[in-house]
């Protein structure tokens, strides 16, 4: 996502409490955006990312780190956090069914 324009100022604070991750960030050549929901159902995401037209970033970040956004990263650049886990061992939760890292 980019944070709305309207609601902030210039200057946004990011501060990470807990443990670890990557924030990944995308800038789209001007006009050629897509929602994931604008993607076909017969291409898969790899298909999918290598068709569109932007740069990818990874930044990573550790326990009690503070990032800055502001100028181009807070306005141009999509900024998320994918959904995995830095880790440090195995995942060892009881629900092997549901768990992701486990299958």
């Amino acid at each position: 996502h980019i944070d709305t324009h309207s609601a902030f100022e210039d200057e946004i604070f990011s501060l990470s409490l807990a443990g670890p991750c990557i924030m990944e960030f995308r800038r789209y050549q001007e006009g050629s955006w897509q929602s994931d929901s604008m993607m076909g159902k017969d291409m898969n995401e790899e298909d999918h990312e290598s068709s569109l037209n932007f740069l990818r970033r990874a930044v990573y970040l550790p326990p009690r780190s503070l990032i800055l956004l502001s100028g181009e990263a807070r306005y141009a650049w999509l900024h998320y956090i994918p959904h995995h886990k830095v880790r440090r061992g195995p995942c060892c939760c009881t629900y092997v069914q549901y768990c992701d890292s486990q299958r």
